[in-house]
């Protein structure tokens, strides 16, 4: 009876022992999320991966952004590297804006090299051009309707609009550009030449802010024109000022021996 004792003891240790070694049913969180990651970093381009590393990189800031750009089969770290370099960038600017616009790394090199020369139209050097880069990458890496871009920039040229305007418009409303001058040359001729006080008039007590007169047909699209159109002035409000209470002036009467207080004497 003692053996029988013995091995029943034995066995519901084993058991419970089985209990306490079986895997969870439900994996944690952050398993899971490892193990998607390991996953979508085993389709990526590895060669890819490692180029971006030597220009010193943080890849886990492009798997969050745009995660995509790592899974392409070709891409240009080193020609668009290069490119950047030759306009003055450092290791750090060079690695600040592949982490800001990845997607830099799938554009081809002619078509950027298409791209600087376009910019350098209306920048002073190259030292202007790849601080404008920096600042908006997404903007000069948008590599699309080129010869729009190019016709574009002399129909402002034409125009007398200074190059910093010029530039100004390519990083900010670089959507003006891929229009076709046609269309621009178009919406242009609908609006009125007049002198900056007639397209935006100052606001008075008959005329509201921000009205402009009725546009005439047949009329010449001028510089004034198109900067006040595409970046219109704007009216300065009069600052509140609290309602103050009337200036009232008190008389205090002279302090003498008889009204001070406190005293005592005479």
């Amino acid at each position: 009876m003692l053996w029988k004792l013995l091995l029943r003891s034995q066995s519901c240790r084993l058991c419970s022992f089985k209990k306490m070694q079986s895997p969870p049913k439900y994996r944690p969180f952050l398993t899971c999320f490892t193990y998607i990651t390991d996953r979508q970093s085993s389709k990526e381009n590895t060669r890819t991966v490692e180029k971006l590393y030597k220009f010193s990189v943080d890849i886990r800031k492009i798997r969050r952004l745009k995660g995509w750009v790592l899974l392409e089969d070709k891409t240009y770290v080193e020609e668009i590297a290069s490119i950047l370099q030759e306009l003055g960038a450092d290791e750090t600017a060079v690695a600040s804006i592949l982490e800001r616009c990845p997607e830099a790394i799938v554009c081809s090199p002619t078509a950027v090299n298409t791209q600087r020369k376009l910019w350098q139209l209306v920048c002073k050097n190259e030292e202007e051009l790849i601080k404008l880069i920096e600042q908006f990458p997404e903007s000069f890496f948008t590599i699309k309707d080129q010869e729009n871009q190019k016709l574009n920039v002399q129909f402002f040229q034409e125009l007398e609009l200074k190059n910093v305007v010029i530039s100004r418009l390519l990083t900010t409303a670089s959507n003006v550009f891929h229009n076709p001058v046609e269309k621009n040359k178009q919406m242009g001729t609908l609006f009125t030449t007049a002198d900056p006080t007639a397209v935006t008039p100052p606001a008075t007590a008959d005329t509201p802010p921000f009205t402009s007169p009725i546009p005439t047909e047949g009329t010449v699209v001028t510089a004034v024109l198109v900067t006040s159109r595409l970046f219109p002035p704007i009216q300065a409000t009069p600052p509140m000022v609290a309602p103050t209470a009337p200036f009232v002036t008190l008389k205090i009467p002279p302090v003498t021996r008889d009204n001070m207080p406190g005293c005592c004497c005479g």
